[in-house]
């Protein structure tokens, strides 16, 4: 999500850095409802809107709290492995997986990898995936 002015970036950014090392958990949300008031006050509302939105991403990514939506979507979607990550990791395993404990992204490569037979368009082989 782009920046909307610099200003605001690097202002937030190092609140979110500072918030992540200092402030419990439990207190995050009051300081983001209090940042959130006062932006709501200085703002128009479609302005306040984008920035509450973008500033919950931001503190969710710095801070690793894994918020959800309210769709029930994460903030801030985890990086799927590199296919050399998987590769190492389906090196030594084999299915099915008797534990059942796997990460989502290296069987995500792992199908990929499957799939590169087929020839199919980027775009195709992710809508399987």
């Amino acid at each position: 999500m782009p920046c909307m002015y610099s200003q605001f970036c690097d202002k937030y950014l190092h609140w979110a850095h500072v918030t992540k090392a200092t402030i419990e958990m439990n207190q995050l949300k009051e300081v983001v409802n209090a940042v959130l008031e006062q932006q709501k006050l200085q703002l128009a509302p479609s302005t306040y809107d984008a920035r509450k939105n973008y500033l919950k991403h931001l503190v969710d990514k710095e801070a690793g709290t894994k918020a959800l939506t309210p769709e029930g979507k994460l903030y801030n979607e985890p990086k799927i492995s590199l296919s050399s990550e998987a590769d190492e990791i389906f090196k030594n395993l084999s299915f099915p997986v008797k534990d059942g404990r796997i990460d989502t992204g290296h069987l995500i490569r792992r199908a990929e990898k499957e799939m590169t037979y087929l020839n199919l368009s980027t775009s195709t082989r992710w809508q399987y995936m």
